[in-house]
């Protein structure tokens, strides 16, 4: 299979629009608890991504690279979901947007220096995202202890999703058995902390209502499955630098879901810092 950085391109802006807009379905997922989320989000994607298997007659790899990227995708879901639960989710996207920043000093380390186009990108993209969060308002209907692990959280997504650039890179790593491992281990993961969360709080399992499982499905099946296998095919097709430089477009989509959606105001900060998000991501893809 031949590399092609124009749909590496185009399945990491489906990835990118698909993960930004995790924290629109969090927003009509409020009044469920973060453990009783993970839970329905592993356990429903897990299931979707094995009929897919099933349907398209996938073999299921267990090779290193493909569970190390199983295990990098869950870590993933697993903070960013924890993070868009708690923070703000223009600001939460933002901070995921330094991925770039980690796998391009990963690709130095391995002692393949982008080029210089591409470290100007990638600093000026970075740059517009630094911008709407020091100008923003950081509007949270939670308290400040809270908000601030939800960045945290964040932050640790941003950097476990630059180990799964990379494993995505391999071609012999399978897009579906990666991602089935990512959700067979969210799954466990999830339920060991549902049932540890009901046990501390004393709380009863609460199913989603008829108005919530629709946010349900389009977080597994739309940011969680859809996502997951458009960016591994992504990394296969453009490497690992390429389609997390074009994931710093994130806190765009996300910004733009908060004003079309949601009714959320476009600050000023945004105004000025999605500019040069989008120059920095023209920059590096413009070979």
């Amino acid at each position: 299979m031949r590399a092609s950085p124009v749909l590496a391109i185009l399945l990491a802006l489906l990835a990118s629009m698909l993960w930004g807009a995790t924290g629109l379905w969090m927003h009509f997922l409020t009044s469920l608890s973060l453990s009783s989320i993970l839970f329905f989000r592993f356990v429903l994607a897990l299931v979707v991504i094995v009929v897919v298997m099933l349907v398209g007659k996938k073999a299921l790899r267990s090779d290193k690279m493909t569970l190390i990227g199983g295990v990098a995708l869950f870590l993933y879901y697993a903070f960013a979901t924890a993070a868009f639960r708690l923070s703000n989710m223009v600001d939460v996207s933002l901070i995921i947007s330094l991925t770039p920043a980690f796998v391009l000093a990963g690709e130095w380390i391995k002692g393949h220096p982008p080029g210089l186009m591409r470290l100007a990108g990638a600093a000026i993209a970075a740059a517009g995202s630094a911008f709407v969060i020091l100008t923003g308002e950081h509007v949270t209907s939670v308290a400040s202890d809270a908000n601030a692990w939800g960045l945290m959280a964040a932050f640790c997504a941003a950097l476990v999703m630059a180990l799964y650039s990379f494993a995505g890179t391999s071609r012999q790593a399978d897009a579906s058995s990666m991602n089935f491992w990512t959700l067979a281990f969210g799954s466990v993961a999830a339920l060991a902390y549902l049932l540890s969360n009901s046990m501390a709080t004393q709380q009863p399992f609460i199913w989603p209502d008829s108005s919530q499982w629709s946010s349900l499905a389009a977080l597994v099946v739309l940011s969680t499955v859809l996502a997951g296998l458009s960016y591994k095919m992504a990394c296969e097709h453009g490497g690992a630098s390429l389609p997390s430089v074009i994931r710093l477009s994130t806190p765009l989509f996300s910004a733009l879901y908060a004003v079309v959606m949601l009714g959320q105001p476009l600050l000023a900060g945004q105004l000025v810092g999605v500019p040069l998000i989008l120059l920095g991501i023209y920059l590096v893809n413009r070979k």
